[in-house]
């Protein structure tokens, strides 16, 4: 649900200023960046970078306001067309699959995949890390990953980007027997990139990432043979999941964890399984915080968020006493999707009449159990 909520995420603003438009200045000191899970969106404390078609925009939390990164006076904010095929909107991104937008480090920066005018199936592997101003002027690309047919997964501290891909065909367009997925961390300022050695699977995918110095932990889930994915009526007991750590410097990879509970998420030291099982990132000891029935786990330094959807609940397991308390429901809409947690601030989905919005919420308020506003920023006609 939280997939396809934010996935439905675009502009509300499209209205160009008669003059120029003020590049978003407050992304100096941002300390790290949160994805949601499709990693189209990049979520800090001042605000959203998102892309709408191949528009890139930012959301202020703080003023509500939304805007096309772009300067230029009486621009239209027109992507490629056959009418427009040769776009100069400076918030425009060019070629397919567009991921990880992020104000940082005092840029903007984001993955994309090169137009392949040529056609052929080799240029889909490529996805090249720009770096510009950020009012989206002064591009470059400082870094290249290959095989990356597919981001699934993506985190950033701030002054590297850690991302998970994998490659599911070959340079003809055929289906692999086993898919292949590496992780990669690139430096922001130089570009400098580390890439982990290939893992192999049926259906291998990398889910759920996080980086902390020189570690690298993500989840993998498999099947633990070839399974055809649009016949089969039951994955449950082909499908493992594994808890893995690379460490940067000597490119070594352990096993945390393996199971056949799926990852909900990992973050702050902690994964956290699909039904309710905390898993410590530094010895791999196990928590049983209660499975529920159709719940969401989201993770943040003190604790455990956990929804349950269906009964438009929240509670919080917290880290530092082992106690479970409920959360207040904001007074506007109790019936909300985490998109991420940041410094100090809780993005969330919700249904708003016909639309679908993204606001935003205080973290201390929302944690304390005191309850907290939502502040509207973006919503789209479902």
């Amino acid at each position: 649900m939280k997939k396809l909520m934010l996935a439905a995420l675009c502009l509300v603003l499209t209205g160009c200023s008669s003059g120029e438009r003020p590049a978003p200045s407050s992304f100096d000191t941002a300390s790290s960046v949160r994805f949601d899970f499709t990693d189209r969106e990049g979520f800090t404390d001042q605000g959203a970078v998102y892309l709408d078609g191949d528009i890139l925009h930012f959301a202020d939390a703080e003023s509500g306001l939304d805007t096309v990164i772009c300067p230029k006076a009486d621009c239209k904010h027109e992507g490629e067309s056959h009418e427009n095929p040769h776009p100069t909107c400076n918030g425009w991104v060019e070629g397919i699959n567009t991921t990880c937008p992020m104000l940082t480090n005092g840029h903007l920066y984001f993955l994309y995949t090169p137009d392949m005018k040529n056609g052929g199936y080799s240029g889909f592997g490529v996805k090249k890390l720009c770096r510009a101003d950020k009012d989206g002027t002064n591009r470059q690309d400082i870094a290249e990953l290959d095989d990356a047919q597919e981001i699934t997964a993506a985190c950033c501290d701030g002054k590297r980007l850690a991302v998970a891909y994998r490659c599911t065909f070959d340079e003809h367009g055929e289906s692999l027997d086993k898919l292949r997925s590496f992780v990669s961390l690139i430096d922001l300022e130089s570009g400098e990139r580390f890439t982990s050695e290939c893992f192999e699977g049926w259906q291998l995918i990398i889910n759920k990432l996080w980086l902390d110095g020189d570690r690298i932990w993500f989840s993998k889930t498999d099947t633990e043979e070839d399974i055809d994915l649009t016949t089969a009526a039951d994955l449950t007991e082909s499908i493992r999941s594994e808890i893995v750590c690379v460490d940067v410097s000597s490119n070594e990879a352990s096993s945390v964890y393996s199971g056949k509970e799926g990852c909900a998420d990992i973050s702050d030291g902690y994964a956290v399984t699909d039904h309710g099982k905390l898993i410590s990132l530094e010895d791999g000891s196990i928590t049983d915080i209660g499975e529920r029935s159709e719940c969401s786990y989201c993770l943040c330094s003190e604790g455990v968020i956990i929804g349950d959807y269906g009964n438009g609940k929240f509670s919080f397991y917290c880290f530092e006493d082992g106690s479970l308390r409920t959360l207040a429901e904001p007074a506007q809409n109790k019936w909300f999707n985490i998109a991420a947690v940041t410094e100090s601030r809780v993005y969330v989905m919700y249904p708003a009449g016909d639309d679908l919005a993204l606001g935003v919420m205080d973290r201390e308020n929302f944690l304390g159990g005191k309850g907290a506003d939502i502040k509207k920023l973006l919503s789209k006609e479902r």
